[in-house]
């Protein structure tokens, strides 16, 4: 793994995880676990220290389908701890998109989410202690998840990738690209799919369809997607200010539905928003 990014499984994982860069910067992880949420997390992390303000930002590919809810996209953490405050955007094989949070290091927590399948992008941004979340189908374009959150994570936190199967017993592996830092306190990983270009950043989309052809993968991503070319200042804003809007209710408990599925009413159209969410 190259520096300054590192590999780790956080939490008491049944089996062990792993983490690969490809020379094209395309990152495939493998983690077990039973979630992210509740009191304890269990995953792979994939990982730089962090301070400050800042973003991450990747294109979720695909991921093994080892249950409707593993999960894999990018988190701020305040440590590798079980019970440690988070930020987390993700996206799940049933096609949802998370903003999950812990409040505080053995805190209570939350999430908000809506709909869409891999290929995605996931977003997470940091001001202060302000968290916000939001997705994207084409890198350019991002709606939130939810609204901001105020979190009590320091200010020397640690960032990067996540994969968690929710099936503790076996691995599930997820592809990253364009995995893209922003901010005073992080520095990008090895990636030709996202450069800097004088004041502009380059975004070419990149997948590796062979890692996920063998590890059994069956949505492809599209190949007809163009590259971006994106002003630097226009990338800030849509890193640090999305537009604040709701997308979903928030549940305020601290599991996710699917460790306990809570009965649900949808909106007349379901594909806008969660209406409800009885608990």
């Amino acid at each position: 793994m190259p520096a300054p990014w590192q590999f780790g499984d956080a939490g008491s994982v049944g089996v062990a995880g792993s983490a690969h860069v490809f020379g094209d910067g395309t990152f495939a992880v493998s983690g077990s676990g039973a979630g992210i949420g509740g009191s304890a997390d269990q995953f792979q992390f994939v990982w730089q220290p962090f301070s400050g303000d800042g973003a991450i930002m990747a294109l979720v590919n695909g991921q093994v389908r080892t249950d409707p809810r593993a999960e894999a996209g990018v988190m701020f953490r305040n440590s590798f701890a079980e019970d440690a405050a988070y930020a987390e955007a993700d996206v799940t094989p049933d096609g949802h998109v998370f903003f999950t949070w812990r409040n505080a290091d053995g805190g209570s927590g939350g999430y908000a989410f809506t709909y869409a399948n891999a290929p995605v992008w996931v977003q997470l941004a940091r001001t202060g202690n302000g968290f916000t979340a939001s997705y994207s189908l084409d890198g350019a374009s991002w709606t939130p998840i939810g609204s901001p959150r105020t979190l009590n994570l320091s200010p020397d936190a640690v960032v990067g990738l996540v994969v968690s199967s929710h099936d503790n017993n076996n691995l599930s592996t997820a592809t990253f690209s364009n995995v893209t830092l922003a901010g005073p306190g992080g520095s990008p990983g090895p990636s030709r799919g996202c450069h800097r270009e004088g004041e502009a950043f380059r975004v070419q989309q990149s997948f590796a369809r062979d890692v996920l052809t063998e590890l059994g993968e069956q949505s492809s991503p599209n190949p007809q997607l163009p590259a971006l070319s994106l002003r630097e200042p226009a990338l800030v804003d849509q890193v640090f200010a999305p537009p604040v809007a709701e997308q979903a209710e928030e549940a305020p408990a601290n599991r996710r539905p699917g460790i306990h599925t809570p009965p649900m009413t949808f909106a007349p159209n379901p594909d806008d928003v969660i209406a409800s969410l009885e608990l």
